[in-house]
């Protein structure tokens, strides 16, 4: 699997609009439509639960399916360890109950809200997943005819972000409602029902719509990452912030225990902040042992790294951008950011 552009977390909220640390250790928590089971001892840092009230909310706007009737049941795993789907996997089961860690909390979470819709073909079902998921993938380094990917019957089968590639070409060609009302009327179809209902859906053939994709060949990214955060500060022509990575702020989105054992937990926080002319920019973050990633929100850019006091360079086109600090729950500590225009003559990383 390619690694994304930066390592955008899946986060939460409290819909309540309680601030700070929630006991956590098997007690369900009720938001609503979505009944969240933490399986671990941890508390759960001040913000995450209002950001998964906020990822749901988000979904509803913006595929127009409604909530269904039953809140979708989370089951929050520390690592990807199976759950109720097997060894080493994260799934929603035949009831829609989400079995995941946080890490993929957000893809998981468009297969539960979108569980109504049986036996949607894999390029379909697993491409619109990657594609509203809250990170940002790197494009595909080959794409696939739209042909083969219908023929693919297995998930583990598919190149997901060829799929995900797929799926934003047709939502930006066609729109979210009529590719919304493809994935609808996808359900349970062969290959030759599949490649029939486009025309339905979309006012074009197949053949047409796979011509148009040969035609233009789109090399974006994909994803859906999350840019509702506070802003940076303005400082002079950039932009500062401290972070307190600190499980009890209500900024932190946590715990995060990595798909294996063996990291020591971690939260995350982010922030944004609004580029009015495009160009070179560093981003420096001093704290230690910290991972610091910036996205741009409509996928144009991203990059990350990793380490004590460490920096990114990188171009950015105008508009708004994401910064994301990750550091270890314990000890809490400040992480002081500050974005700066790089100095005209000075070579970009």
């Amino acid at each position: 699997m390619p690694q994304p552009l930066s390592r955008m977390r899946w986060p939460g909220m409290l819909a309540l609009g309680t601030a700070g640390v929630v006991t956590a250790c098997h007690e369900e928590i009720e938001l609503d439509g979505l009944d969240v089971v933490p399986e671990f001892s941890q508390p759960i840092c001040g913000g995450t639960l209002d950001k998964m009230q906020q990822r749901l909310d988000w979904l509803v706007q913006v595929t127009g399916v409604p909530r269904a009737d039953r809140p979708i049941r989370f089951y929050w795993t520390p690592h990807d360890s199976g759950g109720g789907c097997g060894e080493g996997s994260t799934c929603v089961d035949r009831r829609g109950r989400v079995y995941s860690t946080l890490e993929l909390f957000s893809h998981e979470l468009v297969h539960a809200h979108l569980h109504r819709y049986e036996e949607i073909r894999p390029w379909l079902n697993e491409g619109l997943a990657f594609m509203l998921e809250d990170n940002a993938w790197p494009a595909p380094a080959t794409l696939l005819s739209p042909s083969e990917l219908l023929a693919v019957e297995r998930p583990e089968d598919l190149d997901y972000l060829a799929a995900g590639s797929f799926v934003r070409f047709l939502r930006e060609e066609y729109g979210m409602e009529r590719l919304m009302r493809l994935y609808a009327l996808s359900e349970d179809t062969t290959y030759a029902q599949a490649r029939a209902v486009f025309e339905a859906a979309l006012g074009n053939t197949f053949e047409e719509v796979s011509a148009r994709y040969a035609e233009l060949q789109p090399t974006a990214p994909v994803g859906s990452p999350d840019c509702d955060y506070p802003m940076m500060v303005r400082d002079g022509d950039g932009w500062r912030r401290r972070f307190r990575a600190d499980c009890d702020d209500p900024d932190s989105i946590g715990p995060y225990f990595g798909l294996t054992p063996g990291l020591a937990p971690y939260l995350e926080a982010a922030a944004v902040f609004e580029v009015e002319n495009a160009g070179t920019y560093e981003v420096e973050a001093r704290g230690a042992n910290i991972r610091l990633s910036v996205v741009s929100c409509d996928l144009s850019r991203g990059q990350g790294t990793s380490g004590t006091d460490v920096a990114v360079t990188l171009f950015l086109e105008a508009g708004r951008h994401r910064v994301t600090v990750d550091a270890d729950i314990d000890p809490p500590q400040d992480v002081d950011v500050v974005v700066q225009p790089q100095a005209a003559g000075r070579a970009a990383l």
